[in-house]
């Protein structure tokens, strides 16, 4: 039982991790979309999709992997953000 509840709990955190950088995703890409070229905001929209998409996943691995993903793409805009300070 051990095993299963330990995995359970990653499932549920590496989700809520993710659910979280969706919603600070929208919120950037809405406010600061122009910040972006027109293929960096294509490349946010399709990690969203994706990252969007693995929420059923059951697999914590996957779901931590997408987040980095989601990250990753969101960075020239944490990039220009961090200039602008």
């Amino acid at each position: 039982h051990a095993g299963r509840d330990l995995t359970a709990r990653q499932l549920a955190e590496a989700r809520l991790e993710l659910e979280r950088s969706l919603m600070a995703a929208y919120t950037a890409l809405e406010r600061d979309a122009t910040q972006l070229t027109p293929a960096q905001t294509e490349q946010a929209r399709q990690a969203i999709q994706r990252a969007k998409d693995s929420l059923t996943s059951l697999d914590p691995n996957h779901l931590e992997h997408e987040q980095k993903a989601l990250e990753q793409a969101f960075m020239p805009l944490v990039e220009r953000r961090m200039n602008q300070v």
